[in-house]
């Protein structure tokens, strides 16, 4: 969620950010000859070969997946910088047959950059509303749900001459190697830098990781800096948009999930789904949903800025910030988004965090509040990814302080879990204030079970916003925020969430980590605990200027422990914990536990340790 105050930008229409240039504004729907440039006949191409090239081509050629098994696109709209179309209204011209996979349009030669929507003429369904960039003359290829550029004809049937029953096998579902693994935030870093440091991210005893939204930002600019992460968190769309983006394409999605897959990791996404970019109650230009926007009197809330946190019905139907406040109790609000949902499964992933939850009414509010939204979005989500694929979804919604006068339980009925960020708030403020015993607290200030809740040493909010919007770690050191969240992410049931911060100074599409202390060997320790303990239970305690969380159970015996002033040998008890002799995941020392008491060494890098029993 962004508090920040924003500056909004006035732009007019003409300079929609997802539509290229024309050379062209006048409407020519006659077509150069289809057989132009083409180097092969239209037959079949089962077990031939070689494959069509299109190189020489003089003109835009737009070729269409026949796939039986998705859905077959048989119109194309177009349309360019002056958001005229070029080929009629609305649904376009139909496709015609080009062989037995694809179907064809040959644009005349004077249009060379434009952009375009596939759909099923009067059948009700599209390719990405805010529509598919063509730059320069060539032939492009829409399969695998993206439209690609290449002189050579995809091959579809690699191998022989049989067709595949499907385009796209949709990955299976990550196994679980911990149930209570904890999350790595891979904040504003894009799809492919995720993927390039998976095998870093694993070894770092991550079970998941979470991405940032993947809608189409505010305002679309390349150039953009960290700063303006918040454009993220003001979405014009509800879909992972293939151009015009500063994280990645829907391939590129799945491209990560596969890998991610293979070494048991899965994939969050952050969900934006209770406002859209805007200024006010007006959307802004460029928010592609149609749906959305031409039925705005149903689907957004025409209403004052909230400022009454603690009114329930404020909360939930007033505009969190200076942006358009969806009505999630409209259907047509429900359908966009659960489509949305839909497709990530398809793509892969494994879960959604739900950015400003407690802003969206639940199916137990009061009457005159609540709505189904939860119900027709995420609980069919749960369903559609267990029916289709045999996938358990992990999802949970940003619970901020409190829920203005409900219980927690409003969410957690329908979500796995929430956030509770004043526990990890308070003994974050306890390490930088030396108090061991406010970090060994064992409280947890929602008063729900700790399976049900995710907890952080510092998030993008507290980092990234300025103080006064509640950017409380913003000063903090890394030292101070490492060992918070050893001590939160080491508990039973809990989901630890490490926020990597970024380079402030790098770009949004290219971010890149500012240090590399996700990976350090406190952090690497902290969740190898984690993973090693399962389901044991905690002890959570202080003593002298130490604050631990002990691990104890049927899974083995362990502790991390902080040090909130120093570093060195120390002395403490701790209960439950068996005797014997207990290795230092952090240096490798040993060290001996008799009737409750152990010695051990605390690292000065880390001002922190973690001991497992030698089994």
């Amino acid at each position: 969620m962004k508090t920040q105050k924003l500056l909004f930008l006035m732009t007019s229409v003409s300079s929609l950010l997802f539509s290229c240039t024309t050379s062209s504004s006048s409407s020519n729907q006659s077509n150069p000859d289809s057989s132009k440039g083409e180097s092969t006949s239209q037959e079949s191409r089962s077990g031939q070969s070689s494959l069509p090239n299109f190189k020489d081509l003089d003109h835009v050629k737009v070729f269409v997946s026949k796939d039986t098994n998705l859905v077959i696109y048989d119109h194309i709209y177009a349309w360019g910088s002056d958001n005229q179309p070029i080929i009629g209204q609305w649904p376009g011209i139909a496709l015609t047959s080009y062989d037995e996979d694809w179907l064809s349009y040959d644009f005349n030669k004077s249009y060379t950059n434009f952009s375009i929507i596939l759909n099923t003429g009067d059948k009700g369904q599209q390719t990405s509303h805010s529509g598919m960039s063509i730059n320069g003359i060539g032939a492009y290829w829409y399969y695998n749900d993206s439209l690609q550029k290449n002189d050579t004809m995809p091959d579809l049937h690699p191998g022989g001459g049989e067709s595949s029953s499907s385009q796209y096998d949709p990955p299976s579902p990550a196994p679980s190697n911990n149930e209570y693994g904890n999350i790595f935030h891979a904040f504003d870093w894009n799809l492919n830098t995720i993927k390039n440091n998976l095998s870093e991210i694993s070894k770092a005893g991550y079970t998941a990781i979470q991405t940032s939204p993947l809608q189409r930002p505010k305002e679309y600019n390349g150039d953009w800096d960290t700063s303006n992460w918040w454009r993220l968190y003001q979405p014009w769309s509800f879909d992972v948009p293939n151009d015009n983006t500063y994280l990645g394409t829907s391939n590129d999605l799945k491209s990560l999930t596969a890998a991610a897959h293979k070494l048991n990791l899965k994939i969050i996404v952050d969900v934006v789904a209770n406002h859209m970019g805007g200024n006010g109650n007006e959307l802004d230009y460029g928010v592609a949903e149609t749906a959305i926007k031409n039925n705005k009197n149903e689907t957004i809330r025409t209403v004052n800025q909230c400022s009454n946190w603690n009114n329930r019905y404020d909360v939930t139907h007033y505009r969190l910030g200076g942006y358009p406040e969806l009505n999630t109790g409209n259907k047509i609000v429900q359908d966009t988004v659960y489509k949305y949902l839909k497709s990530l499964v398809d793509y892969g992933v494994d879960g959604f965090r739900f950015d400003a939850a407690k802003h969206i009414e639940t199916p137990y509010d009061d009457s005159n509040i609540k709505s189904d939204f939860w119900t027709n979005t995420a609980t069919h989500a749960y369903t559609y990814a267990k029916e289709t694929y045999d996938k358990k979804l992990y999802m949970y919604g940003e619970i901020l302080d409190n829920c203005a006068g409900v219980p927690f339980d409003y969410y957690t009925n329908i979500l796995d879990a929430i956030t509770d960020n004043r526990t990890g708030n308070n003994i974050l403020s306890a390490v930088r204030s030396g108090n061991s015993n406010g970090a060994g607290n064992s409280h947890y200030e929602t008063n729900i079970s700790p399976d049900k809740l995710v907890l952080w040493g510092e998030s993008h909010d507290t980092y990234m916003n300025t103080p006064e919007y509640g950017g409380i770690s913003r000063d903090a050191n890394q030292k101070d925020v490492d060992k918070a969240y050893a001590l939160v992410a080491s508990r039973k049931g809990a989901r630890g969430l490490y926020f990597c911060r970024p380079n402030w100074s790098s770009k949004l599409n290219n971010s890149q980590p500012q240090s590399d202390s996700y990976k350090n060997k406190l952090i690497s320790s902290v969740n190898k605990l984690k993973n090693d303990m399962g389901s044991n239970n905690d002890t959570v305690g202080s003593s002298d200027s130490l604050a631990y969380v002990a691990r104890h159970g049927d899974n083995g015996y362990g502790a991390t422990i902080i040090n909130v002033n120093g570093s060195g040998r120390a002395t403490l008890s701790i209960s439950n914990l068996a005797n014997g002799t207990y290795k230092d995941l952090i240096s490798g020392e040993t060290y001996t536990m008799k009737n409750g008491s152990i010695t051990v060494n605390i690292s000065s890098e880390y001002g922190a340790t973690v001991i497992e029993l030698v089994k």
